[in-house]
C-alpha cells in the first residue's frame, strides 16, 4: 500500500483549504509522516517540490530565487530537500511503495547517492548539520521509538536518537541551530481538536535540554533557525482561535512576532530563511480564490511580499541554499 509522508498530512493540519488538499494529496498517511536549512552565506539557488499527476507524487526542482533557470532534479517520488552548508549537495527523501529513504544529489541532478536502505520503514525530512557531516532526520514509522535521529551524511549510518515522541505520534521538521548545539523540531500528539495537535520544541543535539516553545493550542510547526541563530521562524497562532500565520520567536520561547498574517482567504506557511538572513521564502497564496498558490519571499520584517514561482503544478516545500546562481 502506498503511504504518504506526514508533510502532506501536516499541510492539512495547518492552513491549506480542503479543496487544495483534495487536489494535491494523493494518499493520506496510514501511520506515517518534512526539513530544510539556511546556513549563513550568500543567497544562492532554491529547491522545492512540484506535484506530478503522471506519477501521483512529488518531484524536486531547483531554480534561482527569482524563479529563473528552473530544472528538475529527481524523477522518483520525492518531497523534502535541504542544501548542504557549502551548497555542493542536496539531501532529500524519496519513496517507494513501502519505504522512505534519504539520498544526496548534486545541484545539477547528477551524482545520486542513496544513504539509507530501509525496508518497510521510513526515514524522512533530512536537515544538514552546520559542519556538513551529519543529517538530522525524522523516523515516524517502524518498530522503534518515533522521533528525531542523527545519521552520518556520508554512509547513512544511524549515529544517535535525539527524541522519542511520548504521545505515540510524530516528531519532525528537525532543524539545526547554526552553532550545531541545538535542534528545533515540531511534535505532534493526537487530539480531538486540530489546534491541540502540534507544538514547536528545541532540544540539544545530544537529546538533553528539551524545551517547548509554543503551547499546543497555539500550534507551532515548521521551525527554521535564522542564520545568526537569534530567531526561529514558525507557523503558529497568536491565540487558539486565530488562523495559523508566520511568526518569528526567540529560541527561549519569548518574543513571538507576526511576520505574515493569514486570513480566511490568504494562507501562507512553511517559511525558511535566506542564507543572508534578510528574507524568508514560503508557500501559499494571498487569495486562494484568485491567485494561484506558489512560492513567495518577504523581508524578515514582513515587507516586500513577492511571488517568485507559481503553478500549476503548485510548488511546495522550499529550501534556500548557497549554491551559486545559474
Amino acid at each position: 500500500m502506498k503511504f504518504r509522508t506526514t508533510s502532506m498530512w501536516r499541510l492539512g493540519l495547518s492552513i491549506w483549504p480542503l479543496a487544495m488538499l483534495l487536489v494535491y494529496m494523493v494518499y493520506m498517511v496510514t501511520s506515517a509522516r518534512s526539513a530544510y536549512a539556511a546556513f549563513p552565506g550568500s543567497n544562492g539557488q532554491i529547491t522545492f517540490s512540484r506535484f506530478n499527476p503522471a506519477i501521483g507524487d512529488f518531484q524536486i526542482f531547483a531554480a534561482n530565487p527569482d524563479g529563473s533557470h528552473e530544472v528538475q532534479l529527481t524523477t522518483a517520488p520525492s518531497e523534502i530537500s535541504d542544501w548542504s552548508p557549502d551548497g555542493g549537495k542536496i539531501a532529500f527523501d524519496f519513496f517507494d511503495a513501502t519505504s522512505g529513504n534519504i539520498a544526496t544529489i548534486n545541484p545539477d541532478g547528477s551524482g545520486f547517492v542513496q544513504l539509507t536502505h530501509q525496508e518497510n520503514d521510513v526515514i524522512v525530512e533530512p536537515a544538514w548539520s552546520p559542519d556538513g557531516t551529519r543529517l538530522a532526520v525524522a523516523r515516524p514509522l517502524g518498530n522503534h521509538p518515533h522521533g528525531i535521529y542523527i545519521i552520518d551524511a556520508t554512509t547513512g549510518a544511524i549515529l544517535s536518537q535525539v527524541t522519542a515522541n511520548p504521545y505515540g505520534w510524530f516528531d519532525g521538521e528537525p532543524r539545526w541551530s547554526p552553532d550545531g548545539q541545538w535542534i528545533a523540531f515540531d511534535r505532534l500528539k493526537k487530539g480531538v481538536r486540530r489546534t491541540d495537535l502540534v507544538a514547536a520544541f528545541v532540544v540539544r543535539s545530544d537529546g538533553t535540554g528539551l524545551r517547548q516553545l509554543t503551547s499546543w493550542g497555539r500550534q507551532g510547526q515548521y521551525p527554521d533557525w535564522s542564520p545568526d541563530g537569534s530567531k526561529i521562524v514558525i507557523t503558529s497562532r497568536s491565540e487558539p482561535s486565530a488562523p495559523a500565520s508566520i511568526y518569528t520567536i526567540n529560541p527561549d520561547g519569548s518574543g513571538l512576532k507576526l511576520v505574515v498574517k493569514n486570513t480566511g482567504i490568504a494562507a501562507f506557511d512553511l517559511a525558511r530563511w535566506s542564507p543572508d538572513g534578510v528574507k524568508l521564502i514560503f508557500q501559499g497564496s494571498p487569495d486562494f480564490h484568485h491567485i494561484q498558490p506558489g512560492l513567495w519571499t518577504v523581508d524578515a520584517d514582513g515587507s516586500n511580499l513577492t511571488q517568485i514561482i507559481s503553478g500549476p503544478p503548485n510548488p511546495f516545500f522550499p529550501a534556500w541554499g548557497t549554491h551559486p546562481l545559474q
